[in-house]
């Protein structure tokens, strides 16, 4: 069952991140959408909020409870959820840099991505908060 959630992970990541690229081109962050945008600080933690990402991830969050309307809520399934929702957004912003034409991996840091302020090991500082919390409560929706 895990080798399968994870084959989706990939696959919803992947389509989500080409379409996106689709949508954003080579400007990241929306750079160049009519967009509302707001700076959020969350302690020394720093970012802009979009409402095209807002908006975005808010569908994929509630695409990813559609299980729900077809049978009861249950704490492991929405430990499921949650974590298939912190897997896909992490990898699909890895995917939007790694497909982008106007990225690759060579454009992958903090001089090109200006909209990741903090990095770590060579990625945003991000990754290193949300995918622990996706592994965790993965973890704890196996051993319910």
């Amino acid at each position: 069952m895990i080798i399968q959630f994870f084959i989706f992970i990939l696959i919803a990541s992947l389509l989500l991140a080409l379409a996106e690229i689709q949508i954003e081109g080579e400007f990241g962050w929306a750079k160049k959408l009519p967009t509302w945008r707001k700076v959020i600080t969350l302690g020394k933690l720093k970012f802009e909020l979009t409402g095209y990402h807002l908006f975005f991830f808010s569908a994929l969050f509630v695409l990813l409870h559609y299980r729900f309307v077809f049978q009861p809520f249950s704490i492991k399934d929405e430990l499921f959820n949650i974590s298939a929702y912190l897997f896909i957004v992490i990898f699909e912003d890895f995917f939007w840099f790694l497909f982008n034409p106007h990225y690759g991996l060579s454009k992958y840091n903090k001089e090109h991505v200006y909209w990741y302020k903090t990095w770590f090991l060579g990625f945003p500082i991000i990754y290193f908060m949300v995918l622990p919390l996706g592994i965790i409560l993965l973890g704890l929706a196996l051993t319910i």
